[in-house]
């Protein structure tokens, strides 16, 4: 009987650092143009609990993730923020609408849009939830690429080019 409950404490004890906190903190998001060519479509997947963390920071008042047209305009102030399109002469392009959410404990989506000139070289700096963890990282898988050419954004390097222009 000693010996299990030695054994039960061991195990208590090398989990509990596992239990309190996720160590990873990685968004990833998936791009693409649309039909006409003139807008990205976004889908991007976060921790749900990071990004409530964010938006309670910037509104100043406890913020739980639910879809609704208040946590919708925080969103996109946010993402306009921290997921901005950038061409060779310094132009910008912001996330224009968030077109859906899909909220889970596990894993939230945020479907958005962005209007950018695809005839422009680009570049993509994606600092989402930087702001929440040091070691956040975000990838972004272009579409019209192959799957192994995800682009990686770290605090070291937040902006990318992505898109060679038409």
């Amino acid at each position: 009987m000693r010996r299990l409950q030695l054994i039960l404490c061991t195990a208590l004890f090398l989990f509990a650092g596992i239990a309190q906190a996720h160590p990873w903190h990685t968004s990833f998001a998936e791009m693409d143009w649309n039909e006409a060519g003139d807008t990205l479509e976004i889908a991007l997947r976060v921790l749900p609990e990071d990004l409530e963390t964010a938006l309670t920071w910037r509104s100043g008042e406890p913020v739980v993730l639910v879809d609704t047209p208040q946590v919708r305009t925080l969103a996109l102030a946010y993402l306009a923020d921290h997921f901005v399109v950038y061409s060779e002469s310094g132009q910008s392009f912001r996330p224009a609408e968030i077109l859906g959410m899909e909220l889970a404990y596990d894993a939230s989506w945020l479907f958005f849009t962005v209007p950018a000139n695809a005839s422009l070289r680009l570049s993509l700096h994606n600092s989402v939830l930087m702001d929440v963890g040091s070691n956040q990282t975000n990838r972004v898988q272009r579409l019209w690429t192959p799957a192994d050419e995800t682009l990686l954004f770290t605090t070291a390097r937040p902006e990318l080019p992505f898109w060679q222009g038409r």
